[in-house]
């Protein structure tokens, strides 16, 4: 993106370079969108100090001084396209001598086009930063509150931390003491014109369109310009609708799905470019005010494209201005109440997009003088019936009503070159036989239309085109027959369905191997998938790592099958990425039976409420193939009868990505897995939570496959990526990482001989970035081992510390690791009746200081035992401690006179 402060800062990086004498020399040449070679060369040699003599030397001789001579950066600021540095004379890849190479550029793929390896991004300031730029540049004038108020803090926040918005508006606000000159400028900023680059920054919108002008494609164009008509973090896929019905994307025959390709692609290729930015997912985008502002004008100008930034008086109501115009979209359509009343027609308008947010009557005419219109979105719409003018849109070919009242949809029928048709959340009762005219249909969205319930025979197999179907969230009564029709959807390519009665399902009903697909199959399999697990009896199960995730465009299957003759059906879902597995009856022993390839591409898992199952998979039936290896989230519930996660020694690439394990009431599981290295087996795995498991003795056993890798010596079992670590009601639980004879080599050191209990937590097994430790009722008498290091690092994250109803805990911490905990916030210790101190005594002389730097909240609930904080001299400061409970901790005498808040 433009003025988002690039040349400033590699500026500041060779000021720095050369001021602490890292470079000898450090050059910069602006390249600009019209890059001249000569220019390049003439500049740099300039600054180097350099002559040329000759036309055909220049090359070479600039090669060899910055070869050859001394360090020097070279900063090659503001590219827009690919340069040949060869030709330039500039040293790169591996042969650059003491030469070093900055490059900044607009986008990204510019940078990768030149060999670019280590680059990064710039993103806008942050509101502290840019509230700091903006007072640098403002002036004292920013600090008169008792004059203007919150006007500068207003401003500042308005140019979105867009540098050269910041400078530019601060600096001309630098001497102005009035209120009136402020909220002019917030004006400006709030509502710039949308038919020219005007006032105070009219140069840097000017700056800022050359990335648009400058987009290779008219495709990257006209998609940008789409975008900045919506919303920001708006979907992809609403985008698509959108961008099919105008034919923007080049290229013949795109079947959907290549199509939905293409522009990903080009989505991806505008965020490169800093002209879009990322959404709140993977599937969403939005974009800067600033760029939205600059690309409608640019809209306004080159395509009459009206929106609610242009002028009631001077623009809606010019008649000649709006039959030249080719899109309208507005955020609320009650605006334009009174411009239809007038009787205007649009014989140009191919784009409209809408939504009614008030009440607002639909005139039977409304969309008469509309008949160019491509694209019709109107969200919201609050009528009983649709407008008899909506069959005058011949020509349409996206037409999205979504979170409509009506509910008869008989007159849609009447638009044969529709294309895309959404319905998502409308009131309709039935999809009704006009509908199969609709021939030239590729895509319909029926999701969440919670009344459909009845779909006429014989329409859904007219739509013969059709190569998406959303179906997922009705109270569709299906029949066999209805379902037939859609296993003779030959172009079906997606699929979203609910189907409650797994009885009625056709033989060879998913023969056809879908691209993207939602299904769900057997009675409340719909309920799967979210926040919360219910069993059989009542029992639940909160789903820690529902949030971290992202469903929503994976390729999904639910299932609850009473059906024993659906298991070689599935396996056309060999390629799903989301399976929540309740009841399946006919499973026996283990899930291999489903997918003969382990689930090659599956990345979250779920079973529950299932008491065929003994293991999730078996590694011996799935050889040559590795177990889950994309498999990032694992949660089980209420397995009676499971025994093994995985049964055999998993190749190293199975469960390679695993980040999340969330395991309860698994009665018969002794521990997670066993791995001759579970760090090195499991490098991505942040969060675990196993709960009610009452055989489980480990969460990981150590385990190999021969017997030289038994006698291997491990100094360290590192979980590098651990992050959240929760243990509850374990009433057999050991140990976190099982010693197998030999495994750790200090086993029977003179140390563990003297110290018969054996801690928990192993000194081999370090958790460097563990931030969340919860320990509840289970029997270990210590947590930690008392050898480890006083420097350890193995807890140097941990923020939040609960340790509940641990009966057997006679102590929290040992001495010798109590400065490890320097991070700690939360501390809460409760329910354990056998604790008498919080940290245990070792042999020291003197007084013994403990200092918790960052606790703010300490808890110290039922520990009748508890007498003191330390046995010995000693005293503990808590300096940021806000908020402390004790409570029934009768023998306590923890805060004596030594302890300092």
């Amino acid at each position: 993106m433009g003025g988002i402060g690039k040349t400033t800062l590699v500026k500041e990086v060779g000021h720095q370079a050369k001021k602490n004498q890292i470079l000898d020399e450090v050059v910069l040449v602006e390249v600009s969108d019209k890059p001249d070679t000569k220019k390049i060369q003439d500049e740099l040699a300039q600054q180097l100090g350099l002559e040329f003599k000759k036309e055909a030397e220049r090359a070479s001789k600039l090669y060899a001084r910055l070869k050859n001579d001394k360090k020097v950066l070279v900063i090659l600021d503001n590219i827009w396209e690919q340069l040949d540095l060869e030709a330039l004379g500039i040293p790169c890849g591996d042969d650059f001598g003491g030469c070093k190479l900055l490059l900044t550029a607009r986008d990204l793929n510019v940078l990768w086009s030149m060999d670019s390896k280590n680059n990064f991004s710039m993103g806008v300031l942050k509101e502290e930063e840019a509230w700091s730029l903006f007072k640098k540049m403002a002036g004292d004038v920013v600090d008169q509150t008792n004059k203007l108020n919150f006007l500068p803090n207003d401003v500042c926040n308005e140019c979105r931390g867009l540098p050269i918005v910041i400078t530019t508006i601060a600096r001309a606000l630098r001497n102005m003491r009035h209120q009136f000159q402020w909220k002019d400028a917030l004006r400006e900023l709030r509502k710039p014109s949308p038919t020219k680059f005007a006032g105070l920054l009219e140069k840097e919108y000017t700056k800022i369109a050359l990335s648009y002008n400058y987009l290779k494609r008219d495709e990257l164009k006209k998609t940008l310009l789409i975008c900045s008509l919506m919303v920001n973090d708006t979907t992809i896929s609403y985008l698509f609708k959108l961008i099919m019905g105008l034919n923007i994307l080049e290229g013949a025959n795109f079947t959907l799905e290549e199509a939905r390709n293409k522009l990903e692609s080009l989505v991806c290729e505008l965020k490169d470019s800093c002209l879009l930015l990322d959404g709140s997912t993977s599937e969403r985008f939005s974009m800067h005010d600033v760029i939205r502002s600059v690309v409608i004008t640019i809209a306004y100008k080159d395509h009459h494209i009206f929106t609610e930034r242009n002028d009631m008086v001077m623009e809606w109501l010019d008649k000649e201005q709006l039959k030249k115009c080719t899109k309208i979209s507005l955020v609320d359509c009650n605006m334009i109440s009174e411009i239809w009343s007038q009787g205007l027609n649009y014989p140009k308008l191919e784009f409209f997009c809408t939504r009614m947010k008030s009440s607002f009557e639909i005139p039977e005419d409304f969309f008469a003088g509309m008949g160019n219109l491509k694209v019709l979105s109107f969200f919201d719409l609050k009528v009983l019936s649709l407008p008899t003018s909506l069959a005058f849109l011949i020509n349409l070919q996206t037409l999205c009503l979504n979170y409509g009242t009506f509910s008869d949809i008989t007159i849609i029928g009447e638009l044969r070159k529709l294309k895309i048709l959404c319905l998502r959340g409308c009131m309709i009762q039935q999809l009704t036989g006009e509908i199969s005219k609709l021939t030239q249909l590729k895509l319909l969205d029926l999701s969440y239309c919670f009344k459909l319930e009845v779909i006429v025979p014989n329409v859904i197999s007219s739509l013969f085109r059709l190569e998406e179907l959303y179906m997922r969230g009705c109270s569709i009564s299906w029949k066999l027959e209805i379902l037939e029709e859609l296993k003779h959807l030959s172009q079906l390519t997606t699929l979203e369905i609910d189907i409650s009665d797994d009885q009625i399902l056709p033989k060879d009903f998913f023969s056809k191997r879908l691209e993207r697909y939602y299904i769900s199959i057997g009675n409340r399999a719909t309920e799967f998938g979210g926040s919360c697990i219910n069993g059989d009896h009542g029992e639940s199960m909160g789903v820690e790592s529902w949030f971290l995730n992202e469903p929503a465009t994976l390729r999904t299957v639910k299932l609850n099958l009473n059906s024993i003759t659906w298991h070689e059906e599935l396996q056309c879902f060999s390629n799903v990425e989301f399976l929540c597995l309740d009841k399946l009856q006919g499973i026996k022993n283990d899930l291999s039976e489903l997918d003969k390839k382990c689930f090659s591409q599956l990345k979250y898992i779920r079973v529950h409420n299932n008491p065929n199952i003994l293991c999730i998979v078996d590694s011996t039936k799935c050889i040559p193939h590795d177990v889950f290896p994309l498999l990032q989230s694992l949660i089980f519930f209420n397995l009676i009868n499971l025994e093994k996660i995985c049964y055999g020694l998993p190749s190293t690439k199975s469960f390679y990505y695993l980040k999340f394990i969330e395991v309860k009431s698994c009665d018969k599981l002794e521990n997670i897995f066993s791995f001759s290295n579970a760090s090195r087996s499991l490098p991505q795995l942040q969060r675990i939570r196993v709960e009610d498991c009452k055989n489980l003795t480990e969460i990981f056993a150590f385990e190999s496959k021969n017997r030289a890798s038994k006698n291997e010596v491990i100094d360290k079992i590192e979980f590098c990526q651990l992050r959240f670590l929760t243990l509850i009601n374990l009433p057999k639980i050991a140990s976190f990482y099982s010693d197998a004879n030999t495994f750790f080599n200090d086993i029977n050191s003179e140390d563990e001989k003297i110290d018969t209990v054996m801690p928990f937590f192993n000194k081999k097994v370090v958790f460097p970035s563990l931030e969340a430790l919860n320990l509840g009722a289970f029997n270990s008498e210590k947590i930690w081992s008392n050898k480890l290091p006083t420097t350890s690092c193995c807890y140097q994250n941990l923020k939040r510390l609960i340790v509940d109803s641990c009966q057997k805990l006679k102590f929290v911490f040992p001495l010798s690791i109590i400065k490890s905990f320097e991070q700690l916030q939360h501390l809460e210790i409760n329910y354990c009746k056998e604790l008498k101190k919080i940290v245990a005594k070792e042999e020291t002389e003197g007084t013994t200081t403990f200092i918790f730097p960052r606790v703010a909240f300490l808890k110290l609930n039922e520990l009748p035992k508890l007498a003191t904080f330390y046995h010995g001299k000693h005293n503990s400061n808590w300096p940021m401690l806000k908020e402390l409970e004790v409570c029934n901790c009768d023998k306590q005498d923890i805060f004596t006179s030594e302890y300092k808040v």
